[in-house]
């Protein structure tokens, strides 16, 4: 199924595109003009457009991972659009067609498992970090530093968070979101929530063992 036309505008629930990809549900189905029916969608969907599917309430890989971003190049200096270039596709339409079968074998020896590109990956990495800059964050050098035996508040890490936005001109998450996001990756980072983080006061704190900041951020409270 092909979108030509994709929208831009950030989808308030992923719940509906997650259950399409996965065809967890039945859908309602509904021809022009015809009662609508329940039943299944054994197709992909294709959309293009000038950008990808964002989501301001849902920043988790598994919405990500459900997309295969592919970029095309851009047209060369001086190419000039073809407008008979349908005519000459339809005249090659069984070698399209085997070219189609040869993809579709391809994925059925790899358990509809789609090969992905480096570009592919990178596309992909980028735009999780367009929808979330703590990905950015963590990644940064000169703010925290990820490291075995070592300890930080989640205060002070916000407070480093904070820091590295407005050095970057990035609107910072709540505290809240920042934590919970740091404690949904974990594994990723290589780190581990504790409530047994000794603060500045000589009290424990909620924070995290595997990181620590290497700036200070008094001020960002």
């Amino acid at each position: 199924m092909v979108d030509d036309d994709m929208k831009l505008e950030a989808l308030k629930d992923t719940n509906y595109i997650k259950s399409i990809v996965t065809l967890e549900d039945k859908m309602d189905l509904e021809r022009k003009s015809k009662q609508s029916v329940q039943g299944s969608l054994y197709v992909r969907f294709r959309c293009l457009g000038n950008g990808s599917l964002s989501a301001p309430h849902d920043r988790s890989y598994g919405f990500y991972r459900r997309q295969i971003i592919l970029t095309v190049k851009d047209i060369p200096a001086g190419i000039v659009n073809d407008p008979y270039l349908i005519e000459k596709l339809r005249k090659e339409a069984d070698d399209i067609f085997l070219w189609c079968l040869e993809g579709l074998e391809r994925l059925l020896k790899y358990d509809y498992r789609f090969t992905l590109s480096e570009k592919a990956k990178k596309n992909l990495h980028e735009a999780m970090e367009s929808a979330n800059n703590i990905i950015s964050f963590m990644e940064s050098t000169g703010y925290i530093r990820l490291e075995v035996n070592t300890t930080a508040t989640s205060r002070k890490l916000y407070q480093a968070y904070c820091r590295w936005c407005e050095d970057n001109a990035e609107k910072p998450m709540s505290a809240r979101s920042f934590s919970g996001d740091l404690k949904e990756n974990e594994k990723i980072y290589n780190i581990r929530y504790s409530t047994n983080i000794s603060s500045d006061n000589g009290k424990n704190a909620r924070g995290f063992q595997g990181i620590h900041t290497q700036i200070c951020c008094e001020s960002y409270r």
